[in-house]
């Protein structure tokens, strides 16, 4: 059945172990559709793929999960209390490979899927520039930044097409939203103010004295270029994982690449 083969696929079964030669564990779930305990059976398949992206796949040219390189983060201004340019780069993202799946389904309808996800902490390291104002107080400098967050919740959500490229279909993800909820933030921006300490030092203890105000006008930027780069790099696994689509067993509207 095509379902329990679109399975496979996400949890990258056959494919890990006959194309990129990685072996699964014994123990690696199996889904059937008929199942009855089918989201369980998934949940723990997405979370054994967690681990295995944990090292990236070189064969796909996949970075590794856990650290995750961003070359680039270029974020559109914010218009607000927090009015920022910001551009990060040369940076990398800790944590990911932390990801606990509480729950992972598929609809097989649409080929949406939604993931509920937790993890004890992301750090965001990396090369920043930022010039504008924070709440009142004006912001600007160039060096070294730091951003963790603790107690992570994310609601998950894919979205894809099926594309054809040389007669063999594929999905393609179209949409990528990764929305993150944290109990607790923490902001450290060093070389503020050309390197004025006492000015630094002030700026960042403001920034952590009002976390929550400052998160909360800084995520949707920042979530919308993530989504954007996981995009990226979760096709690359998509893209190049063929799908022998079974007939009359699933309607998808088709896009031609």
């Amino acid at each position: 059945m095509f379902f329990q083969k679109l399975i496979f696929v996400i949890s990258l079964n056959a494919f890990l172990q006959d194309i990129c030669g990685i072996k699964l564990p014994d123990t690696f779930p199996k889904c059937r559709i008929q199942d009855e305990n089918i989201q369980e059976c998934m949940t723990k398949s997405a979370q054994t793929v967690i681990s295995i992206l944990k090292n990236g796949i070189p064969e796909l040219d996949f970075p590794t999960l856990d650290p995750f390189h961003i070359d680039s983060l270029l974020l559109p201004d914010l218009d607000g209390p927090v009015t920022l340019s910001q551009k990060y780069s040369n940076a990398i993202l800790t944590g990911l490979g932390d990801i606990k799946i509480i729950n992972f389904t598929i609809d097989k309808s649409t080929y949406r899927i939604q993931a509920k996800v937790t993890t004890p902490q992301i750090t965001f390291y990396g090369d920043y520039e930022v010039s504008g104002h924070i709440l009142v107080l004006p912001m600007v400098g160039t060096g070294k930044v730091n951003f963790t967050l603790s107690n992570i919740s994310s609601d998950i959500l894919l979205e894809f097409n099926v594309i054809e490229k040389n007669e063999i279909e594929y999905l393609e993800i179209t949409k990528v939203h990764v929305p993150i909820e944290a109990e607790q933030h923490y902001f450290r921006y060093d070389n503020l103010f050309n390197g004025n300490k006492t000015l630094g030092d002030n700026m960042n203890a403001f920034l952590n004295e009002h976390a929550e105000e400052v998160a909360a006008d800084m995520r949707p930027v920042f979530e919308a270029a993530c989504d954007e780069t996981f995009e990226k790099y979760l096709n690359k696994l998509f893209t190049n994982v063929p799908l022998s689509l079974t007939k009359n067993v699933l309607t998808v509207k088709k896009y031609t690449a």
